[in-house]
């Protein structure tokens, strides 16, 4: 053969391998994984939560998410700065937790149920040798507490009071006296310009209260002792938070109301 030919024909055979390499190439990436994009988290509806303040809450939130409730708190009880950490609204917090099961045998609601049993069990465990005050004390949410001692007044005062609870206890008393004595601009509260029955207010500023305190104390996961008495009490599809819990637990209409009196309420300061 031609040494001329034989130049063309070896650089034909050069482009075509070239070209079956490159498809080769093209073949074996088809066949890669493509890089998936990170899934796109939906931001969670707000309920107008504080931040919680770290530094100085940071015993109380190891109490709301320990395992064991009674060591949790001996340990709190060592703090040299036990005092000022609202030891009251500590206990509170934890009888109100540790009482569902009776109060789910007084409601004539301890049957099985497979929505509560899991979370009700843990809560259980949590609050093994926990002492749970008798029932028969009153608690801030009695009708005993809710009834007397409302304070009158013209609804600029009452409103006032309200702006400046600073603590569970006061914002529960100062919204019911605001309620009470109509006070309350219920019409722009809520867009659907609902009227709140007596035991609706009660209720929903219970869970507003809720989401504050899981916001003042980092705790609204669904390790959270709050969240375990919402899951126990009433039951949860799957792992909650505490928002999810109270959305599982209201009525859609509800839920958006405790949204709505979250929002028009003003916000505590955590620090104070």
């Amino acid at each position: 053969m031609h040494k001329g030919a034989l130049r063309q024909a070896s650089a034909t055979g050069g482009l075509v391998a070239a070209a079956a390499f490159a498809l080769l190439s093209v073949s074996l990436a088809l066949r890669q994984p493509l890089p998936t994009a990170p899934a796109a988290v939906p931001p969670n509806p707000t309920t107008h939560e504080l931040p919680p303040s770290a530094a100085r809450w940071a015993p109380l939130t190891r109490v709301l998410l320990a395992d064991d409730l009674t060591a949790a708190v001996n340990q709190l009880r060592l703090n040299p700065q036990f005092d000022a950490l609202s030891p009251r609204e500590m206990r509170a917090l934890v009888d109100q937790s540790c009482r569902v099961p009776q109060l789910l045998q007084m409601d004539g609601r301890d049957g099985p149920d497979w929505r509560r049993d899991p979370y009700l069990h843990r809560l259980q465990q949590r609050c093994a040798g926990w002492a749970v005050p008798s029932m028969f004390v009153a608690e801030s949410g009695d009708d005993v507490y809710w009834e007397e001692g409302a304070s009158d007044g013209p609804p600029a005062l009452l409103l006032q009071r309200l702006r400046e609870a600073r603590d569970p206890a006061a914002l529960r008393r100062a919204w019911w006296d605001a309620y009470r004595f109509d006070a309350l601009p219920q019409e722009q509260i809520f867009p659907d310009r609902r009227r709140l029955l007596p035991e609706e207010a009660r209720h929903l500023i219970e869970v507003v209260i809720d989401w504050r305190q899981c916001a003042r104390y980092a705790a609204c996961g669904p390790d959270s002792l709050l969240t375990l008495r919402v899951c126990a009490s009433h039951g949860c599809l799957g792992e909650q938070d505490l928002l999810g819990a109270w959305n599982q637990a209201l009525s859609p209409r509800d839920f958006e109301a405790a949204q709505a009196i979250s929002a028009w309420l003003p916000r505590w300061v955590v620090d104070e």
